[in-house]
C-alpha cells in the first residue's frame, strides 16, 4: 500500500470489486462478497477510498484583528 499503512485490506477498497450496496459488492474473482471480507488478490485502489473530512472553523473563533496587516513605521 502506498497511501496509507492503516487501512485494513478489505473488499471496499480492492480494485477487483464494485460496490452494489451498504454491506455488498461484486469480486471480478469470487462473486458477491462483504465489503468487510478479504482474500489473498487483494489490490489497493486508492480511488476508492474517501479522505478524511477537513476541519472547518468555528464562528467567533477569529477576530477581525487576526485577519489585518498594521503597517509597521
Amino acid at each position: 500500500m502506498r497511501y496509507d499503512s492503516d487501512i485494513d485490506p478489505c473488499c471496499r477498497f480492492c480494485a477487483h470489486c464494485h460496490q452494489i450496496d451498504e454491506t455488498e459488492a461484486v469480486c471480478k474473482k469470487r462473486g458477491v462478497v462483504s465489503l468487510d471480507q478479504k482474500c489473498f488478490r487483494y489490490l489497493y485502489d486508492p480511488t476508492k477510498r474517501l479522505p478524511a473530512q477537513p476541519g472547518y472553523l468555528h464562528r467567533g473563533t477569529f477576530s477581525a484583528e487576526d485577519f489585518s496587516i498594521d503597517p509597521e513605521s
